[in-house]
């Protein structure tokens, strides 16, 4: 049985300041996301069929996944997914820029709001995930 893993960052705590501090780098990674992987693992550990390691699979054929331990999956599994991906598509503030329709709609909904946050966004890699997850999944 292979168990779910946290990745490592893939980049320094302190890589995202100013816009995100080192602290709040460590704590939402090696705890908070640590959290949603432990909670994984203890969901489905008496389930030994189920796909270990990776959470695409899992969630992918989440109908198959027994009813008790279900909503945990989704919820833990669902964390998990959300976090590494997030933690994939940060990058360097100031270093991708967000441009066309897509900005456009952002700037009119939501303003100076969440602009601070955009400046650590790799917009290339988010585009990129989003071509995986138009992908079937695969076990």
């Amino acid at each position: 049985m292979k168990p779910f893993e946290l990745a490592p960052l893939p980049y320094a705590y302190d890589y995202l300041e100013p816009v995100i501090d080192a602290e709040t780098m460590k704590l939402h990674h090696d705890k908070h996301h640590q959290a949603y992987v432990n909670n994984l693992n203890a969901a489905i550990a008496k389930y030994p069929d189920l796909a270990y390691g990776c959470v695409d699979c899992i969630l992918g054929d989440i109908a198959n996944v027994p009813e008790d331990i279900r909503q945990a999956v989704i919820n833990n599994g669902g964390g998990h997914k959300n976090h590494t991906m997030f933690w994939d598509i940060m990058t360097k503030p100031d270093t991708s820029k967000l441009q066309g329709p897509l900005k456009d709609a952002i700037d009119a909904d939501l303003g100076d709001y969440i602009k601070e946050f955009f400046r650590v966004i790799n917009w290339d890699a988010v585009a990129e995930n989003y071509e995986k997850a138009l992908q079937p999944h695969h076990q």
